[in-house]
């Protein structure tokens, strides 16, 4: 159903009622092929989608729920973790290329070590990892982010100066980091001055320890 506004004649309201149940929704089509469909979805609490195909619930780019709370499904966001820790990783200044669990990731992005970009965007990046055997003999330490455009150092120490008396450290941090289509990006500890004998930590379920993030921003 349509009305049009009687009294400046510009406005035109559509009404898309399918009754009792079934979705509302517009559909758009190109050579007679779906594309898109935008609208409220009845079989899952009538929520507003905006879906990639012939139906709502398919493909959801785009959902917003009575609560006002609005979720993209297939933007491009992950969680990963060191599910055990390994020994006698760096010390000596190796660059050690963590690979990591997945815990989650949309979009299917992220592999072992590895973030691939899937579009030209901002993506906010974030990495923590606790290392052991310490003492004061190592000097500098730091976790990067190395991407295919720059490098980003994210938190730089000296080992020797700021150990704990359990000979630990936790480095932490983050980057909103400009990447293009294709780029990758990955998540190196360093940790010079003494000998090859420094432990990353990682735990299976519970806390993470050694853990990154990720998730396109705009």
């Amino acid at each position: 159903m349509s009305t049009q506004n009687s009294v400046n004649n510009q406005r035109i309201e559509y009404i898309i009622d399918p009754g009792a149940s079934g979705d509302s929704f517009v559909q758009y089509n190109i050579n007679t092929i779906g594309k898109f469909k935008i609208g409220s979805d009845d079989s899952d609490s009538d929520k507003f989608k905006i879906s990639n195909g012939s139906a709502l619930g398919t493909n959801d780019f785009l959902i917003l729920d009575a609560d006002g709370l609005l979720l993209k499904p297939l933007q491009s966001a992950f969680s990963v973790y060191l599910g055990s820790s390994v020994a006698n990783v760096t010390g000596d200044g190796t660059e050690y290329v963590v690979s990591f669990t997945e815990l989650f990731d949309l979009n299917a992005d992220f592999s072992t070590n590895t973030f691939t970009a899937p579009k030209t965007a901002r993506y906010a990046l974030t990495f923590a990892s606790r290392v052991r055997n310490l003492s004061a003999s190592y000097t500098t330490g730091f976790i990067k982010i190395n991407t295919s455009n720059r490098l980003y150092y994210i938190n730089t120490i000296n080992c020797g100066a700021v150990q704990s008396s359990f000979n630990q450290y936790l480095f932490k941090g983050g980057a909103l980091i400009d990447m293009d289509a294709g780029d990758i990006a990955t998540f190196i500890l360093k940790v010079s001055g003494s000998s090859k004998i420094v432990q990353i930590d990682g735990a299976a379920s519970g806390s993470f320890i050694t853990y990154a993030t990720g998730i396109l921003i705009c």
